[in-house]
This record gives structure tokens, sequence and C-alpha cells, in this order.
């Protein structure tokens, strides 16, 4: 799995990011959501197919798919947060949107780019 957000702490806004391949064991810290990134395409504009996180103890780097990839929960719910806040690479939802609708447009991505059962996201906590 490698590099992931194991929890959206809503207290302080950081979310909780394990490494859990780590060299020498498994480890953790926070992070903001800002530091979470859309993949780069080749034009330099952001692609909405997949994110990148940085482990901020030891700079690995893990690039998740908006399907989830193997923690589709947690890698969903990013997805969610994030289009919320910065809106969709593709154009077609600007920032500021509901939960709901964020997750029915994430959700049109994943049953494209993926198969249609694959997004598993229902709703999510604030």
């Amino acid at each position: 799995m490698s590099v992931f957000v194991s929890d959206f702490k809503p207290g302080d806004g950081t979310w909780t990011v394990t490494h859990d391949d780590a060299f020498g064991g498994s480890h953790e810290g926070s992070i903001a959501p800002t530091s979470v990134s859309f993949t780069a395409k080749v034009d330099g504009g952001n692609d909405y197919r997949a994110m990148v996180i940085t482990c901020p103890v030891c700079g690995a780097v893990s690039t998740h798919p908006m399907g989830g990839g193997a923690q589709p929960f947690r890698v969903q719910e990013m997805f969610i947060r994030q289009l919320i806040r910065l809106g969709c690479p593709c154009g077609q939802m600007p920032a500021g949107r509901t939960p709901l609708l964020a997750i029915a447009h994430a959700r049109q991505h994943v049953n494209a780019l993926e198969f249609v059962g694959r997004w598993q996201l229902a709703s999510m906590v604030p």
C-alpha cells in the first residue's frame, strides 16, 4: 500500500499519513490537505485520474487512482475532499460544490475509467 491517508482529522484540519512499507518499519505523520496534489499531465495541467501523497517523515511518494486502489474508501474520500476544495481538473466541476455533487462527479469518472460498481463511497462524514 505504501503511503496513504489513514485519518482525516476534523479537529485541526490535518490528515494522518501512514507509510506502511517503509524501510525500517511503518511510520506516520501529519500533512495539510494542500500537500496532496493531482498528478501532472504531459502538457503541465492536472490530471483528475490520480493523486500523489508524500510521506512527511521520509519523503516517499505514492500515487493513488481515483477508484481507490487497495483502499477504496479512504482514497475515494481523499478525492472527494480535494474535489470540493479544488474543483475537478477535468473542468466540469468547480470548487466549493457539495459532497454529494462531488461524489456523483467522481463516480462518473471512476465508472468510465475502471468499471461500474468500483465506486464504493456512498456518502462521507464532513
